[in-house]
């Protein structure tokens, strides 16, 4: 820490602001990543989360995104599922509006930690979450379809997919676990 962030910080005005910030909060979160103190990262990012989902302030600040991404990377790290459980919640009960790619990106990767835990409804709801902020990248309808190939109803997902970009095709046709169900991806671009 530079010594005039120092002398603001016992300033108590001035220190309590910089300490409520978002730019000083996201910092010291990374700095605990960076340490693998995931724990702690996990808690500071899910308060700055829940501070958000119950205050009436808009989801509009540029760190928001970074929030939610070290919330779910510590709790994929940690691999516990009632902290899976917290970030999934009030990631779905914030129904988050913004940041269309970067959240998109870490509901995905929560959407992943749901898959390890089992947790069917999460993961395809968190999957539905991210296609729904971004419409245009391939990836949640990829893996809407993926979680749908057992109840052989793979075929729309994979489909938007490929609408999306093209080379979902190639990955869908050599996906170990998509070349289980050749009937279903014999299906795939079919009109």
């Amino acid at each position: 820490m530079n010594t005039l962030l120092r002398v603001l910080l016992k300033i108590p005005i001035l220190g309590n602001k910089i300490r409520s910030s978002d730019g000083y909060l996201l910092g010291q979160i990374q700095a605990l990543f960076s340490m693998e103190d995931y724990l702690q990262c996990f808690q500071l990012a899910y308060q700055r989360l829940y501070e958000n989902k119950t205050s009436s302030i808009e989801q509009d600040s540029h760190s928001y995104p970074d929030f939610v991404k070290y919330a779910v990377r510590s709790a994929a790290k940690l691999k516990d599922q009632s902290i899976y459980d917290e970030v999934k919640n009030i990631i779905l009960s914030i129904g988050v509006k913004y940041y269309e790619r970067e959240i998109s990106e870490s509901i995905i990767e929560l959407s992943l930690l749901g898959y390890f835990f089992q947790d069917k409804d999460g993961m395809f709801n968190l999957a539905e979450l991210a296609s729904e902020i971004d419409k245009s990248w391939g990836e949640p309808y990829f893996l809407l379809g993926w979680y749908k190939l057992p109840n052989r109803e793979a075929i729309p997902y994979f489909n938007d997919a490929i609408s999306k970009d093209p080379l979902y095709r190639k990955r869908i046709l050599e996906d170990s676990v998509c070349n289980k169900y050749p009937k279903i991806i014999a299906e795939i671009d079919k009109k």
